[in-house]
C-alpha cells in the first residue's frame, strides 16, 4: 500500500473543507454531504493506493450505532405512553412556571446525565423532553436544544463514562473512575454553572419570563392525563431505569454501552406489544446516515496521514516546555475536534502524548487532562462537532424546527474559546509547580 504524501494530505484536507462548506451552506442535507465526501474519499484513497476499499466497514465505529439506535429505540417506544409528556408537566411545576428556571433545570440535568449515562443517552432523553415540554406552551424550543448540546460536552467529562474521549483517556493513562472524577468533577460542575448562566444571558430576549397560560387552570391539570398508555408507562420507566442503571455498572459487568442500549431497545419491543415495523420507521435515518457518511469520510482523512502529520509537527514544536505543550494540546485539539470526529483525533493523539513526555521529560498528567478537554470543548465549535449536536439537529428537524449551522457556531464558538481558555488556565494551575 502506497505511503502517503503533502499532495495527498493536501487532497484530503480540501475534500473536508468542501464538505463542511455543503453543510454550511445547506446546498445539500447534510448526511448527503458527508455521504457524498465519503464516497469520494473513498474512491480517492483505493485509486492512490493509501486504503483498500474492502476495508470500509472497519471506519464505522459500530459501537456509537449502536448506542444511538438502541437509545433511539426506547426513546421513541416510551414516548408513545406519554412519559414524556408526564415528566414535562412535572418540571413545569418544578420551575415554579418560569421558562427561564426550567431553562436552567434542563441544563444542569442534561450535564448531570451527561456524566452519568453518557452524553448521547442525555441528550437523546433531555432533547425530546425538551420539544415535547415547550412545543405545546408555544415556547420556542430552539434555544434550550443550543444550550443543552454545549453543556452536555461539558458534563461528559465529569466522569469515565461520559463519551468516547473520557473512555479513550482514561485506558490509556491508567487513571480510575475515582482518580479521573475527584480531578474533574469539581472543575466541569464549576464550568457548567459559568456556562449556563452565560447562555441564559445570550438567550434571555428569546426565552420569555412568564408561560402564556393561566397558572390557576394549569395546576387544576392531573398530570395522569397526558399517560395514554398506564401499562406502557411503568413498563417503559422500568426498563428506562434498569437501562440507566447498567450504564453505570456496565464495566463491572463487562458489558459494553452499546450492548446496554441494544439490550434495552430488544426487551421494551418484546414486552410493550408495539409495532416494531411502525418504531423502526420513525428512526432518525438522516442521523444515522450522516454518522456513517463521517466515519468513512473521517477514516479516509485518517489513511491520507494528515492527523498524524499534524501530531508529528506538534511534537517539534513544543520541546520541553509544559506551558507551551498544554496550550498546544488545548488548542489544537479543540480546533482539530470542531471539523473533524473527535474519537480519531483523540486515538491519534494518545501516542503523541506519550512520545513527548517519553522524549521531553515533560510531566504526563497535565497532557492527558490537556487533550481530553480540548477534543471536547472543541465539539462545542459547531453543531456536527459532537454526537450530541448531530442527535440534536435531528430530534429539532423531527419536530419541525430548523437550526441552521450558522445560528448554532454564533452561539457555540464564542462559549467553546471561553471554555478552552478556561481549561487552559485550570490544567496548568493545577500542575504548575
Amino acid at each position: 500500500m502506497a505511503e502517503p504524501s503533502p499532495i495527498i494530505m493536501l487532497v484530503y484536507l480540501l475534500l473536508l473543507v468542501t464538505v463542511y462548506v455543503l453543510i454550511m451552506t445547506e446546498v445539500v442535507h447534510k448526511s448527503i454531504a458527508t455521504l457524498t465526501g465519503a464516497t469520494i474519499g473513498v474512491i480517492l484513497g483505493n485509486f492512490l493506493g493509501i486504503l483498500d476499499i474492502t476495508e470500509i466497514v472497519n471506519y464505522i465505529d459500530f459501537k456509537t450505532l449502536g448506542l444511538v439506535i438502541g437509545l433511539m429505540i426506547l426513546v421513541d417506544v416510551s414516548g408513545r405512553s406519554g412519559l414524556f409528556q408526564f415528566v414535562a408537566l412535572k418540571a413545569i411545576r418544578f420551575s415554579g412556571y418560569r421558562p427561564r428556571r426550567l431553562f436552567v433545570i434542563f441544563c444542569l440535568l442534561t450535564a448531570f446525565l451527561s456524566g452519568i449515562i453518557g452524553n448521547i443517552t442525555a441528550m437523546l432523553i433531555i432533547g425530546t423532553l425538551t420539544v415535547l415540554t415547550l412545543t405545546p406552551l408555544k415556547v420556542d424550543p430552539v434555544p434550550f436544544l443550543i444550550a443543552e448540546v454545549i453543556v452536555s460536552n461539558v458534563g461528559e467529562l465529569m466522569t469515565v463514562i461520559g463519551g468516547i474521549p473520557p473512555i479513550l483517556i482514561a485506558r490509556a493513562s491508567g487513571l480510575s473512575f475515582i482518580e479521573y472524577t475527584t480531578f474533574s468533577m469539581p472543575f466541569c460542575i464549576a464550568l457548567t454553572l459559568i456556562t449556563t448562566n452565560i447562555l441564559l444571558l445570550v438567550f434571555k430576549d428569546r426565552i420569555p419570563s412568564r408561560f402564556e397560560f393561566d397558572v390557576e387552570i394549569f395546576e387544576e391539570i392531573d398530570p395522569w392525563m397526558v399517560v395514554t398508555d398506564k401499562k406502557l408507562f411503568w413498563t417503559s420507566l422500568a426498563i428506562i431505569s434498569l437501562t440507566l442503571v447498567l450504564f453505570v455498572i456496565y464495566e463491572k459487568l463487562n458489558l459494553t454501552l452499546e450492548f446496554v442500549a441494544i439490550l434495552g431497545a430488544v426487551l421494551i419491543l418484546l414486552i410493550s406489544g408495539v409495532d416494531p415495523g411502525d418504531v423502526f420507521k420513525n428512526l432518525e435515518w438522516d442521523t444515522i446516515f450522516f454518522f456513517i457518511g463521517f466515519f468513512v469520510l473521517v477514516g479516509s482523512i485518517e489513511r491520507s496521514g494528515l492527523l498524524e502529520e499534524i501530531a508529528k509537527e506538534l511534537s517539534h514544536v513544543v520541546g520541553s516546555n509544559l506551558l507551551i505543550a498544554v496550550f498546544a494540546l488545548i488548542w489544537i485539539g479543540g480546533i482539530l475536534s470542531a471539523f473533524i470526529d473527535n474519537i480519531p483525533v483523540t486515538m491519534t493523539f494518545i501516542p503523541v502524548v506519550k512520545s513527548l513526555s517519553l522524549l521531553t521529560g515533560i510531566d504526563i498528567a497535565p497532557l492527558w487532562w490537556a487533550l481530553l478537554y480540548g477534543v471536547s470543548f472543541g465539539g462545542n465549535f459547531t453543531p456536527i462537532a459532537s454526537a450530541p449536536g448531530v442527535i440534536m439537529l435531528g430530534i429539532a428537524k423531527k419536530e419541525g424546527y430548523n437550526i441552521s449551522f450558522k445560528e448554532f457556531v454564533k452561539i457555540g464558538a464564542p462559549l467553546a474559546l471561553l471554555q478552552l481558555l478556561i481549561s487552559s488556565m485550570f490544567v496548568i494551575a493545577a500542575f504548575w509547580r
